[in-house]
């Protein structure tokens, strides 16, 4: 009998245990700030916990987030240098700070070895500092010095901003002490005036006022950018207006960020002028019909998406309008919300989608054989209305390109405007 009512108890604890599991949590809510800050205190990072302590926005929109969480944490000196105007527009520091938080996990002691990145996003969502797809945070490009390295860097435009100390893991956060702190990137064309050798292409797209605001505000961009010198020599050459509107679209590619994890593997890659680009990651080459260039530099963030530095201009003047548009509507149709974690072909907040026309060699011909043919026709006098870009429309003397929809990207009026080749020279 005794026997038999020890099972029976024995039976109904192992019955509630089933019932009841017994799960152990992570602190939660204020526990988990609470948690984190102190942990910062301990760490030295007493700047930073002071920095989340007046502005409890940032802490609030961290805990809010789901998921793990990889903070790259300024040290005390690095706080303490962050620039005054980054620091005196509260909405604007608090953003900054949240740009430290990368959203997702990461193996920090297995970074993509230079000259490309690992690259991740941040918490940074508001479209005034992160205008990306789906709506997806700022990114921020990690790497190491070479494989194997304990040198490790988050890169910006103009700054590396080194690993340093032991990184902690507390709660849903895993911090990494950094030397310095990053500011939040500026759009496309005020990015690009801070590269040096690269300023001219800057200037070239704001002397078009409605091409630079559409680049600008546009939810992702990718943007190849030739040196002021290769750019010179193209310009020495006197192309026309509509040669450049096309050689400009060229180094564009819209609606999409495609940062160095996605250059190879993502499947086609297509220009704003409706042509193929392939990556070489071997030779660190991009591919643009007959011409090549080498990257010399990845994954410098805007606030719309990235710019590659390239060392060459991709001089086709081979323009396939209706391809580009509707690549640019795939690629916009084929964003992500949410991406957590490293960047990769399966974790991409878009892609080039599927709605897109094959290109080609053949295609290409065909193209080239209709602008031909609609030039001829604008440079007989012909009453029709067509540009001698091939668009309709317009009128045949006026010298624009009028077959730039591009999602509402306007024709580049550079030439026929507002500068003369002989003053683009001379910026």
């Amino acid at each position: 009998m005794l026997l038999g009512l020890l099972f029976l108890v024995l039976l109904a604890v192992v019955h509630a245990a089933h019932a009841h599991p017994i799960v152990r949590k992570r602190a939660a809510g204020n526990n988990a700030t609470a948690e984190l800050l102190s942990t910062l205190q301990t760490m030295g990072l007493t700047k930073l916990h002071d920095a989340f302590v007046s502005h409890p926005a940032i802490l609030q929109t961290a805990s809010a987030s789901p998921g793990q969480k990889t903070l790259l944490a300024p040290s005390d000196a690095a706080v303490q240098a962050f620039p005054s105007w980054a620091t005196s527009n509260a909405n604007l520091f608090e953003s900054t700070l949240l740009m430290h938080f990368l959203n997702g996990s990461f193996d920090l002691s297995q970074l993509q070895a230079g000259p490309r990145h690992t690259v991740g996003h941040s918490l940074v969502t508001s479209p005034a500092y992160a205008n990306l797809p789906g709506g997806n945070g700022q990114a921020v490009a990690l790497y190491s010095a070479r494989a194997g390295s304990k040198n490790r860097y988050v890169q910006e435009g103009v700054n590396n901003d080194m690993f340093i100390d032991a990184s902690t893991e507390v709660g849903d956060y895993f911090i990494q002490p950094i030397n310095q702190g990053m500011t939040i990137p500026g759009n496309a064309t005020f990015t690009l005036g801070f590269i040096g050798g690269h300023q001219l292409l800057s200037k070239m797209l704001l002397a078009d006022s409605a091409l630079a605001s559409t680049i600008d505000n546009m939810r992702g961009s990718t943007i190849f950018a030739p040196t002021t010198r290769a750019l010179r020599a193209y310009l020495a050459t006197s192309p026309s207006n509509e040669s450049l509107s096309t050689v400009i679209k060229n180094h564009l590619v819209l609606n999409r960020a495609v940062y160095s994890p996605l250059l190879d593997g993502q499947g086609s890659l297509i220009s704003a002028s409706g042509q193929d680009i392939s990556f070489d990651a071997g030779s660190n080459t991009i591919r643009l019909g007959q011409d090549s260039a080498k990257v010399t530099q990845y994954d410098i963030m805007h606030r719309g998406g990235v710019i590659h530095l390239i060392d060459a201009v991709f001089s086709s003047t081979t323009l396939d309008q209706a391809r580009a548009d509707q690549a640019a509507q795939s690629a916009q149709a084929s964003a992500d919300p949410y991406i957590a974690g490293p960047v990769s072909v399966e974790n991409a907040a878009s892609s080039q989608g599927s709605d897109v026309p094959a290109g080609g060699a053949a295609r290409n011909s065909t193209i080239q054989a209709i602008n031909a043919g609609n030039s001829s026709t604008s440079d007989s006098g012909s009453s029709s209305g067509a540009s001698k870009g091939g668009g309709t429309g317009s009128s045949s003397s006026s010298g624009k390109s009028s077959s730039a929809g591009m999602l509402g990207l306007p024709a580049f009026t550079l030439f026929s405007a507002i500068l003369l080749p002989s003053t683009l020279l001379s910026l």
